[in-house]
């Protein structure tokens, strides 16, 4: 349904990234530096399935990637 919304608002996704529900911190950070490599990048939707993967750990990485 997300990916649904994003065209509907006239855009286009480029990626669907599935951390899993063990994902930790590194794990998502290496997962956005990975994505943000790609110039062609403009935005970053991020969706947590609260209950599947903590999502302390998921913002964790994100900042992480943020910094480094």
């Amino acid at each position: 349904a997300t990916m649904d919304m994003i065209k509907i608002a006239g855009q286009e996704p480029a990626n669907f990234l599935d951390v899993g529900g063990t994902a930790d911190a590194k794990r998502v950070e290496t997962a956005f530096r990975i994505i943000l490599k790609d110039p062609n990048v403009k935005a970053i939707l991020v969706n947590i399935f609260g209950g599947i993967v903590r999502c302390d750990r998921v913002a964790q990485g994100i900042v992480d990637a943020y910094k480094s």
